[in-house]
């Protein structure tokens, strides 16, 4: 998954050091974290998980996840990657 240069999780590394730039380097767990996205994303979303690489007791996890999200969005819409625009003090 490709992120916005300017994305909000980069916010408290650039708070603690405004010259911060992360690598492009994907780590094993940072895999394993987007692959978990994208089957939440798609559970959310209606469809089955595409991604028949995650283990079954983290696929099981995934769904209690889910099921999660679904309780605390009570009969409200739920949103997935949804683009969002913000403002930099700059721009």
């Amino acid at each position: 998954m490709k992120h916005h240069h300017l994305s909000p999780s980069k916010f408290p590394a650039w708070k603690t050091c405004p010259a911060f730039e992360s690598d492009s380097v994907e780590r094993k767990d940072a895999g394993e974290g987007t692959r978990q996205h994208a089957a939440l994303a798609n559970i959310l979303d209606g469809q089955e998980p595409n991604d028949q690489s995650l283990p079954p007791n983290t696929m099981k996890t995934v769904k209690w996840a889910a099921d999660y999200v679904r309780t605390l969005a009570e009969d409200h819409p739920i949103k997935i990657e949804s683009r969002v625009t913000y403002v930099t003090p700059d721009s």
